[in-house]
């Protein structure tokens, strides 16, 4: 009768059982080839496959666990080589991008004579950031593409958001002085409208054509006759963000803001708040009018972008409600819409997180953590 005995080869500890919890996760992780385990030591690990990222979380078991096997072909006897008393549970997750942001933020780029003082930057080729960011290689792609990021002499850069501002009125006005139609601009045309800032700054140097690129795809949507059509979501939300950000702390009244805003986007685009889910967090107070000091409800606007929150659901929840104590579903929705692919995942965060209020007939979410 075979009989389970301990192996010269047994070392406790030496080996892990993964466990994948459903069909559609064991499916993805048996089809995608090459695995590949993710993080610094001081991260929690992730496993990534070509286009997903898992989070590996130990689950203690109360029983042990004994790993074994036939050591010989003839053997009838199991050879326990561990035992184990956890095991790695396989969990979906969000790719932890925010390290790209750390990684590509201190070197943004913002024009050739910063290039030339600041020298000792420390520069990430395509490998260094596949290797060090917790995404699978589709997810890190698209996050390079979201943060409109350009390859330049082999490593990945951003450009710096005045930079990049003053790129976006060379194109735009340079276009408008060559009559150039924004729906339709031939990509030579537009790289030489925007090379015309370094002229009007004075710039020793040529933009280089992978910068020129980088401003004209994050404005523009190309076109099948390869031209390219200014985006006014993009530019609007982008000229928004600029305001904002600049005034940092700063509350605006919305008439106000609406109104710088206007005068900065081009005038064929009519910019609404709605191209600005994300970036600013509402406040209403009542204020009195200087028309015969009547009281009416004042609507204030601040910067709080989503870029700066955690991906982590406790670590948002917990910035959310640090910034303001109650939310409408309208507000709250661009600032969880990440976390949560479908309705049914984000009623699941909002019961987790939140306690539902009501306020003169309309719903409020505050914190369920006192």
């Amino acid at each position: 009768m075979p009989e389970l005995i301990y192996s010269n080869a047994f070392h406790k500890g030496a080996y892990s059982l993964i466990e994948l919890s459903n069909e559609q996760i064991a499916e993805a992780i048996e089809s995608s080839g090459e695995l590949v385990i993710k993080g610094l030591p001081e991260d929690e690990a992730v496993l990534c496959t070509h286009d997903q990222t898992f989070g590996l979380r130990q689950v203690n078991t109360s029983n042990s666990l004994l790993l074994a096997r036939q050591e010989m072909p003839n053997d009838p006897d199991l050879h326990v080589i561990d035992d184990l008393s956890h095991t790695v549970e396989v969990v979906p997750c969000l790719a932890r991008l925010t390290r790209l942001d750390e990684l590509l933020q201190p070197t943004r780029y913002s024009g050739q004579a910063s290039e030339q003082i600041n020298t000792k930057k420390k520069l990430y080729s395509y490998n260094d950031l596949l290797s060090m960011v917790q995404a699978s290689e589709a997810e890190l792609l698209r996050g390079l593409v979201e943060r409109n990021a350009f390859c330049l002499n082999g490593k990945y850069r951003i450009l710096e958001r005045s930079f990049m501002h003053g790129l976006l009125d060379a194109l735009v006005t340079n276009a408008t002085i060559v009559e150039l139609n924004l729906d339709a601009m031939p990509v030579e045309t537009a790289i030489d409208c925007i090379r015309q800032y370094h002229d009007e700054n004075g710039e020793d140097d040529v933009v280089p054509e992978e910068v020129a690129m980088a401003c004209l795809e994050a404005f523009c949507d190309k076109q099948l006759d390869n031209t390219y059509k200014m985006d006014q979501e993009k530019v609007c939300r982008f000229m928004g963000e600029v305001i904002l950000a600049s005034a940092r702390g700063k509350e605006w009244a919305l008439d106000d803001f609406t109104q710088v805003w206007r005068k900065l986007v081009p005038d064929v685009f009519s910019p609404t708040m709605e191209m600005l889910q994300g970036l600013y967090v509402v406040t209403e107070r009542a204020a009195t009018t200087a028309v015969f000091h009547q009281q009416r409800t004042q609507t204030y606007i601040s910067y709080f972008p989503l870029s700066e929150l955690s991906v982590d659901p406790t670590q948002r929840f917990a910035s959310l409600f640090a910034e303001k104590k109650q939310w409408t579903p309208e507000q709250i929705l661009p600032y969880i819409q990440d976390l949560a692919p479908d309705q049914k995942a984000r009623d699941a965060l909002l019961l987790r997180f939140t306690r539902t209020l009501r306020s003169n007939g309309q719903i409020l979410y505050g914190s369920r953590i006192k």
